[in-house]
């Protein structure tokens, strides 16, 4: 049985929409030393893209250069056949959203509440006259605490008092807002509940139907099986196979990937 426990993946047809295009990337740490060597794929709208592989593979770098937050030595990156600089903030404004797998550390603004975590991204969209709608910036932050039945008190609530499962939901939320056409998400379902996971999925299943492109970067082999149409293996920051997640097994990831 390919279909992970918590989500059963539904068949999708891949449409002919790029996305997202990645020609021979490659990327140096801050000790000169390669860590990505002539990657290469592609992801289309309603798809989701797996990228596995064992830990310094180079599957983190891949997305962290996509988004802005590695630089990349060489290589093209086109989202919607369009390039844009090497920075997070053009990465953002040409419809690239990042989840990053350590959301306390990366992601969350502890200190603010959930609308502050919900909204921040998309500032434009809740002002008026340049000046922030408190009313507006309300209104969406409930809507996506009922999108995606995140747990909490309500929007004032502050971020660091809610679950894993439910902080994940509010960082998922603050890219789902923003419209973006490529969400790149690492490790999205690590320490959280299985209730919580299934609501993830759901949340990354919506994504997918409304033609946007997803990879998903897991250290769990099941999870991208159950989840992806097609995983990319690395090994050594290079892709050592590209699988249809339909006919792979976990057997067969792991045999890739040493």
């Amino acid at each position: 049985v390919k279909a992970h426990p918590l989500h059963r993946r539904s068949e999708r047809e891949l449409k002919p929409v790029k996305r997202l295009s990645v020609s021979h990337l490659a990327v140096y740490n801050r000790e000169d030393i390669k860590v990505l060597d002539d990657v290469s794929f592609d992801v289309y709208g309603g798809e989701i893209l797996g990228i596995a592989g064992l830990e310094g593979c180079g599957k983190n770098e891949v997305i962290r250069a996509i988004f802005g937050k590695n630089h990349y030595s060489s290589g093209i990156i086109e989202i919607n056949h369009k390039t844009y600089p090497n920075r997070i903030h053009s990465a953002m404004e040409r419809g690239i959203a990042f989840v990053p797998a350590e959301r306390k550390v990366e992601g969350l603004f502890l200190k603010q509440d959930i609308a502050w975590n919900t909204t921040i991204a998309s500032l434009k969209r809740i002002c008026k006259m340049n000046t922030l709608s408190k009313k507006e910036e309300m209104k969406r932050t409930e809507l996506y605490i009922q999108q995606l039945h995140t747990k909490t008190n309500g929007p004032k609530q502050n971020v660091s008092a809610l679950s894993g499962g439910n902080q994940q939901k509010v960082m998922l939320s603050r890219w789902i807002m923003t419209e973006a056409d490529v969400f790149l998400l690492e490790e999205p379902t690590r320490g959280i509940d299985v209730g919580a996971k299934t609501e993830v999925y759901e949340a990354i299943g919506d994504c997918v139907k409304n033609q946007k492109g997803v990879v998903v970067v897991s250290s769990e082999e099941e999870e991208v099986l159950g989840i992806c149409d097609r995983v990319i293996v690395m090994k050594n920051g290079r892709i050592a196979a590209i699988l249809n997640a339909k006919t792979a097994t976990t057997e067969e990831i792991k045999h890739y990937a040493v």
